[in-house]
C-alpha cells in the first residue's frame, strides 16, 4: 500500500513539473487528463500524444493497447533517452515507418524506459524527431515487468503484436532495418 501511495506521489509530481506550461511553438497541447493509455500530457499536431504510464501493471497496460489497436499491428519501441542506437533509429526509419502505416495499418508504440531516461529528454525527442504514435513514459516497476515478461535484454527492443493480438518479439532489429515484403507476412 505505501509503495502505491509513493509512486502515484511521484507521477502527481511529475505532471505537476511538466504538464501545466505550454511551450512556445503551436505545435504542442497541453493535456491533463486521464486517458485509458494513462495520464495524457501532450498531443502533437505532427501525430504524437503523450502519457504518462499510471497502470497497476504491464499486463493491464497491454490489455489496454490491445484493445485499442484490435484488428491492427502495432510495433512497440521499448527505448531510453541515453541509448545511441534508439535515437539513431528514429532519425533513420520515418520512411519505412510511413509504408508500414500507410500501406498496411502498422502503429507505433513508444515506450520509454523512465528507469534510467530523463523525462524532459523524452519530451524533447519526440518533438524533435516528430515520432509518429503513442508514447508512454514508464516507471521503474512498469519498464521492469515489462523487460521480465518479454526478456528483453538491451535497447531498443521492438515487438510486433500481430492483427490477432499475438506478441512476435525478436523479429524487429530496427525498423529502419525491417523489409516490407517479408514483415507483412507477421502481421
Amino acid at each position: 500500500m505505501m509503495f502505491k501511495v509513493f509512486s502515484a506521489i511521484i507521477v502527481v509530481g511529475l505532471l505537476a513539473g511538466l504538464g501545466i506550461s505550454r511551450n512556445n511553438g503551436d505545435s504542442e497541447t497541453i493535456v491533463t487528463s486521464q486517458d485509458s493509455l494513462g495520464q495524457r500530457i501532450a498531443s502533437h499536431d505532427f501525430g504524437a500524444d503523450m502519457y504518462v504510464g499510471t497502470h497497476q501493471n504491464i499486463e493491464d497496460l497491454l490489455a489496454v493497447i490491445q484493445k485499442k489497436y484490435a484488428g491492427k499491428a502495432v510495433i512497440f519501441d521499448l527505448w531510453g533517452t541515453f541509448c545511441k542506437p534508439c535515437l539513431s533509429d528514429f532519425k533513420n526509419s520515418p520512411a519505412k515507418k510511413a509504408v508500414l502505416k500507410e500501406e498496411y495499418d502498422v502503429h507505433m508504440v513508444y515506450l520509454c524506459a523512465g528507469m534510467s531516461s530523463n523525462f524532459n529528454e523524452w519530451k524533447k525527442v519526440i518533438e524533435r524527431d516528430q515520432l509518429v504514435g503513442d508514447h508512454i513514459y514508464l516507471d521503474n516497476n512498469l519498464t521492469m515487468a515489462y523487460r521480465e515478461k518479454f526478456d528483453v535484454k538491451r535497447y531498443p527492443n521492438y515487438i510486433l503484436m500481430d492483427k490477432e493480438g499475438n506478441y512476435k518479439p525478436n523479429l524487429i532489429r530496427a525498423v529502419s532495418d525491417i523489409h516490407v515484403d517479408n514483415f507483412k507476412a507477421h502481421l
